[in-house]
């Protein structure tokens, strides 16, 4: 019998358990789970979004979708949040969580090309701004 990977018995697990439950072990199981090179460092991407007024919420559901379609089974992709600045009702923030920058480079390319970002141009008043960072040593 061969031995399963990690992932896949942790999925098999998660069949038949309450949603949050599901949602907790998986986390804790994609934390868990070896990187696959030595030269990979966990990194978290921090995008700043100024929508046209009116269209945050436009925004905010146009990124959950992306990340709902891309995300899940992406290579590298740990999960993503986002945020409402408080001082500017036209802000979101997203923050995700990525095995590495260039998991996230070329999962960022295969989207881009998808078309799945071609609505933003209509939603955002300025260019977002994205920042990687990782933990210093």
């Amino acid at each position: 019998m061969t031995e399963k990977p990690p992932l896949v018995e942790t999925l098999e697990v998660l069949i038949g358990k309450p949603r949050r439950f599901r949602r907790t072990l998986a986390i804790h199981a994609f934390q868990e789970l070896p990187m696959s090179t030595k030269d990979e460092v966990a990194i978290k991407v921090i995008v700043e979004l100024q929508a046209k007024p009116g269209k945050r919420a436009g925004l905010k559901s146009l990124l959950e979708s992306v990340a709902a379609k891309h995300g899940p089974g992406t290579p590298g992709f740990l999960g993503s949040t986002r945020y409402e600045v408080l001082e500017n009702p036209n802000s979101l923030v997203e923050i995700a969580d990525w095995r590495s920058a260039e998991l996230r480079a070329a999962a960022m390319q295969k989207v881009v090309a998808s078309g799945a970002y071609a609505p933003l141009e209509k939603m955002l008043a300025a260019p977002f701004r994205a920042t990687v960072i990782r933990q210093l040593p």
